[in-house]
């Protein structure tokens, strides 16, 4: 009876070390997922903030061009 149980047990330590193995393989691939929506984030928002700039810069630039057909009427 005790090689029955040992039996069964060793088989069942074995389906324990390949549902741990299956669950870390499964949130090491969650995980670099997730690293990649981050990077994708990061790179959204240095894409926002280059926006956001080349639109201060056109701002200044009809301002300046603006101001400077003033000083031509003037």
């Amino acid at each position: 009876m005790s090689n029955v149980t040992d039996e069964v047990f060793e088989k069942l330590l074995y389906v324990e070390r390949g549902i741990r193995t299956r669950i870390n393989d499964e949130y090491r691939e969650l995980q670099k997922r997730a690293d990649a929506l981050v990077a994708s984030q990061d790179d959204l928002q240095r894409e926002m903030r280059a926006i956001h700039w080349r639109h201060q810069e056109g701002l200044v630039e009809g301002l300046e061009l603006a101001l400077s057909i003033m000083k031509e009427r003037a």
